[in-house]
């Protein structure tokens, strides 16, 4: 209806009409420039005029609705409701301050619903139903491909877990089949031997005895006589002589020192490899000894002596066996106790007294030591590896930090008395019990 009656009118010839159709007049310039605008945005199709184009923007976009676009279906009608509501209310107002209010109003109503419609185009971009189908059918088999992907990792994981459990299964039976071949095998090396002991039992039987020799040196140090000790001390050592004669008389220190000395070298003939105690064939193994580690036959060298010492300990409830096995050690016993006596007067009148118990005779301890290194010696013997004590060249040889300790805190110097040498196994960087050596400083 406004429409029509407007089509044929200029919008320039409304001055002299009524404050009604002024009032029209102006919504319909209004609806024009909103025309205009959207005709910037989309070209309108020839054959209507301008004035028609911009009045029935409503009607056109209506008629040919874009597709895949719902909002431009809907809004439209409300483009058509906002219109027929502002031009049927026009008619309550008789001012111009009426109609400016609600020129606003329609304004913001109108800028707000374009909003809407440009919101809703963006927002509802959706694809074709055809490449949703595709779109639907890539999404379906790329699942699919995953989902078979997945189920392989599956099984490849329940394999992989099977062989990892199986292998387990055969790393703790060959475990334990290595234990049980270990076992074995120490019992046969243990069989071997001469006595029980290995090589830690060697060690601290070693040490015991170094201990046990420095206990009778403490105690017969109190009873040194001025007279006979440095003198005798002096002389049990031919290449020695020299050096201790023009030391008398001797520090406390150093008579404890050689005490020790002479007992540990007299205990080491039950020490050495090559020299069976207690077997009456004793020259010829130190012979047949020899001439295998001279021909480079180390194994059966070490058969030899271990088969021998085991036949020894074995043997000794035989009569022959023991009567050499006892010979042999109270010759030891025999030459310590007399050496130590000579140099310490006070032995013979201490185990010459009724009155003083057996158990502490100076001979009983000197028994007790011999009896131990013997037995010592068999575990030495007997062991399937070399152990032996090392040479020292006194008064020659440099002090070597890694293999032997001076008794006076001394790290570098010239080994003047060797108290005990290292003992060592053969091929062996390190000692098995360090020496024990007295140096002068260069």
């Amino acid at each position: 209806m406004l429409r029509s009656s407007n089509q044929s009118k200029p919008w320039s010839d409304d001055a002299s009409a009524p404050p009604k159709q002024k009032s029209k007049e102006r919504l319909s310039r209004l609806f024009s420039k909103r025309g205009s605008s959207k005709q910037k945005k989309e070209p309108a199709p020839a054959g209507p005029s301008a004035n028609q184009t911009s009045l029935s923007r409503h009607t056109s976009v209506r008629s040919t609705p874009p597709a895949r676009y719902d909002s431009l279906r809907r809004q439209p009608d409300h483009d058509d409701q906002i219109f027929s509501t502002v031009t049927s209310s026009s008619s309550f107002y008789e001012n111009d301050s009426q109609l400016s209010s609600v020129e606003k109003n329609l304004t913001s109503m109108s800028s707000a619903a374009t909003a809407t419609a440009n919101l809703d185009i963006t927002s509802s971009a959706f694809l074709s139903p055809q490449e949703l189908r595709l779109r639907i059918h890539d999404t379906q088999r790329e699942l699919q491909k995953w989902t078979d992907q997945h189920q392989q990792l599956q099984q490849e994981n329940s394999r992989l877990e099977d062989q990892l459990q199986k292998s387990q299964q055969r790393r703790a039976d060959r475990a334990q089949a290595l234990e049980h071949l270990q076992q074995q095998y120490q019992n046969h090396v243990r069989s071997l031997r001469a006595m029980p002991d290995d090589l830690d039992a060697i060690k601290t039987k070693l040490e015991k005895l170094q201990q046990g020799i420095g206990a009778l040196a403490d105690r017969l140090l109190p009873h040194l006589s001025p007279d006979h000790t440095y003198q005798i001390l002096a002389t049990f050592w031919l290449n020695l002589r020299d050096v201790l004669v023009p030391m008398i008389p001797f520090s406390n220190s150093l008579v404890r020192h050689l005490t020790e000395k002479f007992i540990s070298d007299v205990l080491l003939q039950n020490l050495t490899l090559h020299d069976m105690v207690g077997c009456a064939c004793s020259e010829d193994y130190t012979t047949m000894y020899h001439w295998l580690q001279d021909h480079q036959l180390d194994d059966l060298a070490t058969d030899l002596r271990q088969h021998l010492a085991r036949s020894v300990v074995r043997g000794q409830k035989e009569q022959e066996i023991k009567q050499h096995l006892e010979h042999t050690i109270r010759q030891h016993w025999k030459y310590l106790y007399s050496g130590l006596r000579k140099a310490y007067p006070f032995i013979y009148q201490h185990d010459t007294s009724d009155q003083n118990d057996l158990t502490t005779h100076f001979g009983a301890q000197v028994q007790q030591l011999v009896d131990q290194a013997a037995a010592l010696g068999f575990s030495m013997k007997g062991f399937e590896q070399d152990i032996t004590p090392t040479a020292v060249e006194e008064g020659t040889q440099l002090l070597d930090p890694d293999l032997m300790d001076d008794l006076n805190g001394h790290t570098e110097g010239i080994i003047q008395f060797c108290v005990s040498p290292p003992f060592r196994l053969v091929h062996q960087p390190h000692p098995l019990v360090k020496g024990r050596v007295i140096c002068m400083k260069k």
